[in-house]
C-alpha cells in the first residue's frame, strides 16, 4: 500500500529490539534509525520504551545512563522503568532471580495517548502484543510500518 508521507511517530519496544539484535548479531545505529523515521514525514515523536537496571546496580546504571543520553541526542523520547526482580525456584528447588522489564502496557498507552497527532506509525516490536491497537489504527485509516524480527 502506497501512502504519502505525513505526520509520523515511532514506537520502539527496546526489549524486543535487544533480543533481535542479540539473536541476529545486529548492532542498531540509532542515528540512522532516527533518520529513517524522519524520512517518512513530519516526525511527531520517536518513543523508546526500555527497562532500566536496578538503581543499586551502579555499573549497569552508569552504562544505561550513557545509552539513554545517546538516544536523547538522536531525538528519541525515552520511556523507562526499573526492572523487577522475581524470585523463583529452579527444578532442583534452588532460589533463582529472574529479571523482568516489560513495558508493553506503557507502549500501548502512548500509542493511543498521542493517537490524534500522527497519521503514520512505525512500530518496532517482535511479538503480537500490539495487534489489537494496530487493527484499530488500520480501521481508522492510519498507515502502519511494522519492523519486526519475526
Amino acid at each position: 500500500m502506497d501512502h504519502p508521507p505525513t505526520r509520523v511517530t515511532a514506537f520502539i519496544d527496546a526489549s524486543n529490539l535487544f533480543h533481535a539484535q542479540k539473536q541476529n548479531g545486529w548492532k542498531i545505529d540509532f542515528a540512522k534509525l532516527s533518520n529513517y523515521i524522519e524520512s517518512h514525514g513530519e516526525c511527531r515523536g520517536k518513543y523508546y520504551f526500555t527497562p532500566t537496571p536496578a538503581i543499586r546496580n551502579v555499573s549497569a546504571m552508569s552504562g544505561y545512563q550513557k545509552f539513554k543520553r545517546m538516544l536523547i541526542t538522536n531525538g528519541f523520547t525515552v520511556k523507562d522503568k526499573e526492572v523487577k526482580e522475581i524470585k523463583a525456584r529452579d527444578t532442583q528447588g534452588n532460589i533463582i532471580i529472574k529479571f523482568k522489564g516489560n513495558l508493553d502496557l506503557e507502549m500501548g498507552h502512548w500509542m493511543t495517548k498521542v493517537y490524534p497527532h500522527y497519521d503514520t506509525a512505525i512500530i518496532m516490536a517482535g511479538d503480537s502484543d500490539y495487534a489489537p491497537i494496530l487493527e484499530d489504527m488500520l480501521l481508522d485509516g492510519k498507515y502502519i510500518i511494522v519492523i519486526s524480527n519475526k
